[in-house]
């Protein structure tokens, strides 16, 4: 008989008195315990009493939630009649104590738990050296579950309040340096973007926008940021419009999006500009909204309660005025249909919504840096563990990087700009760079991507799969910050991050597989 309870800490219990009535001389049999506290018990006799000399039973507690002791003798008093025993392992009771930690030291630090997902004993990972899960923050401060001591939290910087969509589904405004994390797609990212300015002077007042035949405009309506800030916008003929002047704009790629609703009937509205050519019709129904004709350049988002996001992408001449249209429904009857939150940018894709009243408005970019110290991270050996997307497939270079703070020591992702590839790379002491290149997976995906090396091999895992791996060239030494950019600046990573983790091992194949899996 075996009892075993796999875990962490091994040691070993000796000098046991073989001639004791409990352990009788001439035994050989062991009892195991390799649980979060490994001991060895010598010479237990399997006849003795309470271990019943028929049991060939094994009492195995491997997981770190409640389990069942079976195959126990229950004949024994300790163990009465019919009675299946539960033991709470101590390793859940050590995680439970961990995220209680990190509660305080948020709580009494002044941040704000925004959310606990990812903080339970069934996922959490407690031999990562660092961790990341978009759970709190404060002005300037990302915090990290993992080092307990705070050390790998990240800094945060953005010049300028922005919004995001906060856990109740609302569009909601942060100030200045405060992380934002987001919950468009229903569970929490860290939402990282570059400088971006809505060009469209009213975003929210259609009653400032000029008009084209009779639409007719009702306020007062529930809209996306949890407020009574919407239109309900009504027409009785094809060529009733809203139209706001942009001015002349310069050359280059820009997209135009607002947020619209059903209300009461189907609708078919074009959405347009005179710079785009040509009509965008968008088909709003009670269940969803989507292009007519659908293209690279039309593109809906769900934002929940019924809201969804409307854009279209395009190039002015860069000489003609522009304007921003929207016409009533195209079909008969009319029906009318609720609108928000207008918005102009010189991106090739929407970002997130930033409100005007009277004049364009810009958001700064947002800068995450310098979470860990040498403490945290091992240079010979370990994992960087990234989940998330990027906001564009191509476009830009894209950097997360672990680093002594130069080119000269690191490991490195970078999403290229070529769409669908991504470059890694490792590095020590200025030399030789050993890197891997591999395409074929979106961007703009969540990834589950992992860089594993240590004397021998740098490998790139991507969605379960080992997909590159070269050999080491000069380890890199002095490893001591983690950033959404480069080492030295530049390059932020722009995305939905999910989590960041390292560990200082490489983990084995069978390992990496599990955590990379989608």
């Amino acid at each position: 008989m075996a009892i075993t309870n796999t875990g962490i800490v091994e040691r070993t219990i000796t000098g046991v008195n073989d001639g004791s009535e409990l352990f009788p001389d001439n035994t050989t049999s062991t009892a195991t315990n390799t649980g979060i506290v490994e001991r060895s018990l010598t010479g237990v006799n399997e006849s003795e009493l309470w271990l019943d000399t028929e049991s060939t039973s094994v009492v195995n507690n491997t997981g770190i939630v409640e389990r069942p002791i079976t195959g126990v003798n229950e004949s024994d008093p300790m163990f009465p009649n019919n009675t299946i025993s539960n033991i709470i392992n101590l390793a859940g009771n050590l995680l439970i104590a961990l995220f209680e930690a990190f509660k305080t030291r948020v709580s009494a630090g002044g941040g704000t738990l925004d959310n606990e997902v990812g903080l339970d004993i069934d996922n959490f990972d407690n031999t990562a050296s660092l961790t990341m899960l978009p759970n709190a923050y404060k002005d300037g401060v990302l915090y990290s579950v993992l080092p307990e001591d705070g050390i790998g939290d990240f800094d945060v910087v953005r010049g300028s309040s922005a919004t995001r969509v906060d856990s109740l589904g609302n569009i909601s405004e942060v100030s200045n340096n405060i992380p934002r994390i987001d919950y468009t797609s229903g569970s929490p990212v860290l939402l990282t973007e570059p400088q971006a300015t809505n060009l469209a002077p009213f975003s929210e007042d259609f009653t400032s926008w000029g008009t084209s035949g009779s639409p007719v405009l009702s306020n007062n309506q529930p809209s996306p940021d949890g407020e009574n800030n919407a239109y309900l916008f009504e027409n009785s003929s094809n060529g009733d419009r809203l139209q706001q002047s942009l001015g002349v704009l310069s050359a280059g790629t820009y997209t135009q999006s607002m947020f619209v609703k059903y209300k009461d009937g189907d609708v078919r509205m074009n959405f347009k500009n005179n710079s785009f050519g040509g009509s965008n019709v968008f088909l709003i129904t009670s269940s969803d909204v989507v292009a007519e004709t659908p293209n690279a350049n039309r593109h809906v988002e769900n934002y929940g309660n019924g809201w969804f996001r409307i854009s279209i992408t395009y190039t002015p001449n860069g000489t003609s005025s522009t304007f921003f249209q929207l016409f009533g429904d195209l079909g008969t009857p009319k029906e009318g249909f609720y609108i928000f939150g207008a918005q102009v940018e010189e991106q090739s894709k929407t970002t997130s919504y930033i409100p005007t009243s009277g004049t364009i408005a810009t958001r700064l970019e947002d800068a995450v840096t310098g979470a860990g110290d040498a403490t945290t991270f091992n240079s010979t050996e370990g994992v960087l563990y990234f989940e998330g997307s990027a906001l564009t497939d191509g476009d830009s270079v894209r950097v997360i990087s672990l680093s002594d703070g130069t080119n000269d020591n690191l490991v490195m992702l970078r999403y290229d700009t070529t769409a669908g590839r991504s470059t890694v790379f490792l590095r020590g002491n200025g030399g030789t760079y050993a890197l891997k290149t591999v395409s074929g997976v979106t961007q703009t995906d969540n990834n589950k991507v992992a860089l594993v090396w240590d004397t021998t091999n740098f490998s790139i895992w991507i969605n379960g799969v080992e997909v590159g791996t070269v050999a080491t060239n000069d380890l890199p030494v002095g490893l001591d910050t983690l950033s959404l950019t480069q080492p030295t600046g530049g390059n932020e990573f722009f995305g939905k991050v999910k989590s960041l983790i390292t560990f200082n091992t490489a983990l084995t194949d069978a390992e990496l597989e599990c955590l990379t899996t989608i």
